[in-house]
């Protein structure tokens, strides 16, 4: 093992040996007197250490340092001396006149600072805006002499670990009076293994070797490399993981999604992310001032947008006008929004002239939502929405198809009954987690006659909207729809997802 780890030694890694054997023991020694740079000798020593040459011991020093206040009272002794001294000529004194015969020397606060200190010390009484000695001050002037030769001690000083615990006591007092500032720094010492002393002792004659590091095609055509030793390399070193690109498990699922919804037979479509009120709410008989209209709830943008028809528009007015008793307005309805569902997509499907049944169509879409961010909730989330458009539809087929849907994925589901003002029967489709227990995953019902009459159809139409982060937190056993889509998502799962074989 030792024979092949001199072979391994780079003519880098020599020089830095050489280094520590002059007693070099960090790595800014080492730089220095070298001459080498910061990436020459960290990879060095990186690699040294790797091949069990030298081992980094951890150390941490501190550094005293004086601040203003420090270097300012090794000068003139501290607040308390001062008052002192002037007590001592004055025997009693007004605390206003203290200030001023302090004043050449120290500020307002610091002598505010001193007067309490001497208080708590039972040196000084102050009576009626009057400071007068009341105690024996040459055991605490005594104290005060001693501190002041410590910070005189200390100050520069660097102390390892231990010596900050002697004198733990004198720095906090010293830290109190904002006399210091204690700098911590932790470096690492190198010291030689018992196979780094060894190879220690061979190191002038592998320094005297010139060997060959990197073969040119010069050394090759000289035939120089016949005559010279090849530095070995270790093969089976680890190495930095490289990641190629990687299909996103969320990505996956809604190509299944799609996958499981053409097999039913629908077709997909596309929408808009900016939506006006009229797609988003009004042409889905919510009245104008829903509360979920608010801006709690829904993100609204600057600008107006266009309404459809006038045809449509002057019918989808009326609708509200008379089942709900206010006077619509056009304003209102050409707000911008960040569309709140993917049904809007599924409205203007119906819109089409071109539409008819039977006809099967699904979307997949984010939408956005003014919610706070938990386990089961996302400001910004995906969903399917679907609509099944024949002349005989009815309830329980639409029941049918979505639990067709999840059992394709094996979830299991249930269906409570529900209110959404767009559709009459309603229901919420329940999914039952191991973990959180049964979560609502979306709703599904028949569009009301008064969002179909506006737009021409007079045959049942079938609708579910889905949210798809729920959905995936079923399919990859995720507790915490964050870590689906989002900041939460987890990179490394992502790397080392294995594609799902339905």
């Amino acid at each position: 093992m030792e024979k092949d780890v001199l072979g391994m030694l780079s003519k880098k890694e020599l020089q830095v040996l050489q280094g520590i054997k002059q007693g070099l023991d960090t790595s800014e020694k080492i730089k220095q007197s070298l001459s080498l740079s910061d990436v020459e000798v960290s990879k060095s020593l990186m690699f040294l250490e790797d091949k069990g040459i030298i081992k980094k011991e951890k150390q941490i020093i501190y550094t005293v340092k004086l601040t203003e206040f420090g270097k300012k009272y090794l000068q003139i002794g501290f607040p308390e001396e001062i008052v002192i001294k002037v007590l001592q000529e004055k025997q009693e004194i007004a605390v206003e006149e203290l200030l001023a015969a302090c004043a050449p020397l120290l500020s307002v606060e610091e002598v505010q600072g001193a007067i309490g200190r001497l208080k708590r010390a039972g040196i000084i009484a102050v009576e009626q805006g009057k400071v007068k000695l009341t105690g024996n001050v040459e055991p605490f002037l005594q104290k005060l002499k001693e501190l002041r030769a410590a910070l005189a001690q200390l100050a520069g000083a660097t102390l390892t670990s231990a010596e900050l615990d002697q004198y733990k006591q004198v720095l906090e007092q010293l830290k109190e009076r904002k006399c210091i500032d204690v700098e911590q720094r932790t470096f690492f010492v190198i010291v030689l293994t018992d196979l780094g002393k060894e190879i220690i002792e061979k190191l002038e004659e592998l320094l005297a070797e010139d060997f060959i590091e990197q073969l040119t095609p010069e050394i090759i055509l000289s035939g120089e490399w016949k005559k010279k030793r090849f530095r070995k390399y270790d093969v089976t070193s680890p190495v930095p993981k490289i990641h190629g690109g990687s299909f996103h498990h969320f990505r996956e699922l809604i190509d299944k999604i799609k996958e499981i919804f053409i097999s039913l037979g629908f077709k997909e479509t596309h929408g808009y992310w900016i939506e006006t009120a009229f797609w988003n709410f009004d042409v889905m008989f919510q009245p104008q001032d829903h509360p979920a209209r608010e801006q709690h709830d829904t993100f609204y943008l600057q600008g107006k947008g266009r309404l459809p028809r006038v045809e449509i528009v002057a019918r989808v007015a009326e609708e509200h006008e008379v089942s709900y008793h206010y006077s619509w307005d056009h304003e209102v309805a050409k707000q911008l929004v960040l569309r709140t569902h993917t049904t809007a997509v599924s409205f203007r499907t119906l819109a089409r002239a071109l539409l008819v049944p039977p006809a099967r169509y699904f979307c997949i879409g984010r939408v956005f939502r003014n919610e706070a961010t938990d386990a089961k909730h996302l400001p910004e989330f995906h969903q399917v929405d679907g609509i099944i458009v024949e002349e005989d539809a009815n309830f329980r087929e639409l029941l049918g198809i979505i639990k067709e849907f999840y059992i394709k994925l094996g979830i299991e589901v249930r269906f409570m009954p529900s209110y959404f003002p767009f559709t009459e029967p309603s229901v919420q489709v329940m999914a039952r987690h191991g973990t959180l227990g049964w979560v609502e995953m979306g709703g599904a019902g028949i569009f009301r006659k008064e969002c179909l009459r506006p737009l021409g159809i007079d045959y049942p139409v079938l609708a579910f909207g889905l949210g798809l982060e729920r959905l995936a937190m079923f399919v990859y056993g995720i507790d915490d729809i964050r870590k689906v889509f989002g900041n939460y998502v987890d990179l490394d799962y992502i790397r080392k997802h294995q594609v799902k074989l339905w």
